[in-house]
């Protein structure tokens, strides 16, 4: 179904249509100004130039659907303004730019343009402005972007300019509220996928907004405790927002004063009254914070809160609970032109521009908003587990469900112009990891724990690092109950050596500590995020080691996927001590490959350290030997010069890579505390060439390795 307009006018979506771009490179300053632009459209002026295909500058309206691309200076532009249109509104919206904005062209030496445009564009076109008016936290490239184009409420002087839409100024306009209550009708009336048959009980407790002071409600005592409810996602921020303890339940449950609430709750409960639900689920208001074993509870069954509910509302603009998610956005520049018509000698059009959005393609893994909501540990379950999730995000809103992705602007209808089977292939596998599950290959699940799950979420914060596991138990439990197989901190058994074979992207100075709530063989033990090698799905990953033992002790009974106290892993495989060598930051070394640390060895390996490393003795079976250990980065690991660190690889499986051969193999060292057994320092990817890997590893004798 697309979505009409408002005033009953016709909807154009997903008709073919193009967007144009100019970018602003380093030239010569060239001064251009208001009066000079009002002379030239005194002129007498032709649609486009004399020529037959359109302007010489501009090449409007271009052939086909092969689109359009011009670099011109402003001086050309300005030129060609005087017998072409199109040129001439080009120059226009530089002048409005320049006038309202204060986004000049020529500054600093900027007059180059370059315009883009096409039918069938993959992006459609896009109105570039190289000065870095840092708008949105995107790249260079995207931070500079203006996208103009027709109202889809106005007739098109030009055959091949875009419609399009503009965005709020504000996530509170009739335009937002309306926008999402048509998402989600949109969704309850045509999505199958997104409507199960069978209704799911209320969490333990939710607000009651049906009152003028919503109140906390214990569900168990509800006459019908089947009922649709919303939950919000939120970042606390750095001061707690209002919480439910032991010593106020009462309160809460008798009456909760709407306006010492903070603000993200208010505008979350606005918006739920808005779209016709009695109840909402609020984490803090929702679980009593200061009952250690309710918490724990309320934790193990996120699964079902996030899952079940009808809709999720993702405050994804606001940092924390006092800034609210209705208000006014930060994306405020936006424009319209007045310029003569083409088709008309009196005629005038109205044409709008706008910043292009940035649109990284979404899913529950790389949502397409980059707010402060998508940093945080905590709600990207709740984001992945949602079967339906609206975000207010600082520039625009955006829809997910299991069966559609849409935003305010309208960039997927227009991608969706160019019949792009691809981008349909994307935007189907992009909506939601959650109902997918259910899909899924065994193969398929595992390899997505890996890459649609650990990955992006190793790389988010958390206030407490012992929380790691825990805000990723629900989705834990939904993995869980579709695999015949063991959790082991972030890890599965059956898939051990293949699991462990993680390795850290992150800068290493970035790591203050490391966690020491979970086994070092586990990517929950490190700070930052991590990845796994060939992120292919059905590629053979070749064990060569054998998992003897694995297990770790939960330090909860109410939740098995939760915080570890200890783990181990007993394994036999090749192993052979080698050296590390550490290269000092601005070192030849540590420009040419980007890290710090390198294997002696093997100098076509690539070596990953989980952690910077430090050196001790220990002493093993009655004899003192030296180790490379695990050490929290400090100032004082910048003043080291070269230093080499006994370690020990132990060889985890082989892969294909090409025509080649490759082994994944974890870097040990000596347990301090436990000098017999060893502790996880890194990983190296060994390249064996087209050598067979039982020759490579012939001279590496067989032991078993008991790594904490």
């Amino acid at each position: 179904m697309k979505r009409g307009n408002q005033d009953g006018s016709p909807n154009i979506h997903g008709t073919r249509f193009n967007r144009f771009s100019f970018v602003f490179l380093k030239m010569s300053t060239i001064r251009f100004g208001v009066q000079q632009l009002v002379e030239t459209f005194r002129r007498p002026a032709s649609m486009f130039s004399r020529k037959k295909n359109g302007c010489d500058t501009c090449g409007f309206p271009g052939k086909d659907d092969r689109g359009i691309v011009s670099k011109r200076n402003l001086e050309a532009w300005t030129k060609a303004a005087k017998y072409c249109h199109f040129c001439g509104l080009v120059i226009a919206i530089l002048d409005d730019l320049k006038a309202k904005h204060g986004i000049d062209p020529s500054a600093g030496g900027r007059s180059q343009i370059y315009l883009s445009g096409a039918y069938l564009a993959n992006e459609g076109g896009r109105f570039y402005l190289q000065r870095n008016f840092n708008y949105l936290d995107a790249d260079e490239e995207s931070s500079a972007k203006i996208v103009f184009y027709n109202h889809i409420d106005t007739a098109s002087p030009w055959n091949g300019l875009p419609y399009d839409q503009d965005v709020s100024s504000s996530a509170d306009s009739k335009s937002c509220l309306d926008l999402v209550k048509y998402w989600l009708e949109s969704c309850q009336n045509s999505h199958s996928s997104c409507n199960p048959e069978s209704n799911k009980l209320l969490p333990t407790r939710v607000l009651d907004v049906n009152f003028p002071n919503p109140k906390l409600v214990t569900t168990s005592n509800l006459l019908h405790p089947v009922e649709k409810y919303v939950a919000l996602s939120h970042c606390w921020g750095s001061s707690q927002p209002l919480r439910t303890l032991k010593g106020n339940i009462g309160q809460h449950e008798n009456e909760i004063d709407l306006n010492i609430l903070p603000q993200t709750f208010q505008d979350a409960i606005r918006l739920t009254r808005h779209l016709n639900f009695q109840y909402i689920w609020i984490d803090s208001l929702c679980i009593i914070q200061d009952d250690a074993l309710d918490w724990e509870r309320e934790a193990a069954s996120m699964a079902d809160v996030y899952g079940h509910a009808y809709l999720v509302l993702g405050a994804s603009s606001a940092a924390g609970g006092t800034e609210g998610f209705l208000g006014t956005r930060t994306l405020h520049w936006r424009g319209e032109v007045i310029v003569p018509s083409p088709v008309g000698a009196k005629a005038v059009c109205r044409i709008h521009y706008r910043p292009l959005l940035d649109h990284p393609m979404p899913n529950a893994v790389k949502p397409g908003s980059r707010g402060p909501l998508e940093k945080r540990g905590w709600t990207f379950q709740e984001r992945v587990l949602a079967k339906r999730f609206v975000s207010f995000g600082r520039y625009e809103l955006t829809w997910g469900c299991n069966s559609l992705w849409d935003c305010e602007c309208d960039w997927v209808h227009a991608r969706r112009g160019k019949r792009d089977e691809d981008f349909d292939l994307m935007l189907r596998n992009s909506i939601s990891l959650y109902p997918k599950i259910e899909q899924m290959s065994e193969g398929g699940i595992y390899h997505n724990w890996r890459f649609a799950v650990a990955s992006p979420y190793s790389a988010r914060n958390l206030t407490f690092s012992q929380d790691k596991l825990v805000a990723l138990s629900a989705i834990t439990r939904t993995f869980h109950n579709k695999l015949d197989d063991v959790f082991l901190a972030g890890l599965w058994k059956k898939q051990l050596p293949r699991d462990m074979s993680w390795y850290c992207y992150h800068e290493l100075e970035e790591l203050e500590s490391h966690n020491t709530f979970a086994p070092s063989w586990s990517w929950v033990s490190v700070k930052g995020g991590v990845s796994w090698s060939m992120p292919i799905e059905g590629f053979r990953f070749e064990k060569t080691c054998r998992v003897i033992e694995a297990e770790c002790m939960p330090a909860s009974e109410i939740n098995p996927f939760g915080s570890v106290t200890a783990g181990h892993v007993l394994l036999e495989g090749k192993l052979s001590p080698a050296r590390v060598r550490y290269h000092p930051k601005g070192s030849v070394f540590q420009r040419e490959h980007g890290h710090r640390y390198s294997l002696a060895a093997w100098s076509t390996s690539s070596f990953y350290a989980d952690v910077f490393l430090g050196l001790a003795e220990v002493e093993v079976y009655g004899e003192v030997v030296k180790t490379a250990t695990r050490l929290a980065y400090s100032g004082e690991n910048e003043e080291h010069d070269d230093v080499d660190y006994p370690v020990w690889c132990f060889v985890l499986g082989t892969y294909r890579s090409g025509q080649t051969s490759n082994a994944a193999a974890v870097v040990l060292g000596r347990s301090v505390s436990e000098p017999t057994k060893f502790t996880r320092l890194g990983f190296v990817e060994l390249e064996l060439g087209y050598e067979p890997s039982d020759d490579f590893f012939a001279g590496w004798p067989e032991e078993i390795v008991y790594i904490l």
